[in-house]
């Protein structure tokens, strides 16, 4: 009786070996996916955060009056009051549509010498007649950071599986198996006299 028990255990354990293999090779798979689309989520709202950036700045300089002299001197110090962005003369006389870019560069903010990678907006404003190129670079740094809560918590879901594929296959092995012990203990106490 117990031959055939472990027999039929091993019978029951090769589809949830497939299972569980399935599942750990589907998880696996998953986490790269999610990297991708999580990564370009974060790149796209990064985008649109640039682009709120750039409307305050032009809108900004667009609702006031500034003399030539007062915007030669703001722009002396613009690096310096608005971290993140450049606004340097163009030299040109229309305007150039904006362009987006991702840069890996030291994080000059941090406190650490720490290599980022950061997406920026190149662009074009009209200030006072004149064309100025604004770059907005914005810090892209917590995509790591996701990718890695991603990963363990994908690993924390495929234990969890494992766990209620083992509980599962012992609950539905003994229903599946029961008539069939039923008739071989039936089959033992008959006797042909």
């Amino acid at each position: 009786h117990r031959l055939q028990m472990g027999n039929m255990s091993k019978l029951l354990d090769k589809p949830f070996k497939a299972f569980t293999i399935s599942a750990l090779i589907i998880l696996a798979c998953s986490i790269p996916v999610y990297y991708f689309v999580v990564d370009y989520i974060w790149l796209d709202e990064l985008d649109e955060h640039n682009h709120i950036v750039k409307e305050r700045i032009e809108n900004g300089f667009s609702n006031i009056q500034i003399e030539e002299n007062e915007l030669n001197s703001l722009l002396k110090n613009w690096n310096k009051l608005q971290p993140g962005t450049t606004l340097s003369p163009a030299g040109l006389s229309a305007t150039k549509a904006d362009s987006t870019y991702t840069i890996i560069r030291v994080n000059e903010y941090s406190s650490k010498d720490s290599i980022n990678r950061f997406r920026g907006l190149s662009s074009y404003v009209n200030i006072n007649g004149k064309m100025y190129h604004l770059q907005i670079e914005t810090n892209v740094e917590e995509t790591d950071e996701t990718m890695l809560a991603i990963a363990i918590v994908t690993f924390l879901f495929f234990a969890l599986m494992a766990l209620c594929f083992i509980m599962l296959n012992k609950r539905i092995a003994g229903k599946i198996w029961k008539p069939f012990h039923n008739s071989l203990e039936k089959l033992k106490s008959f006797d042909l006299t």
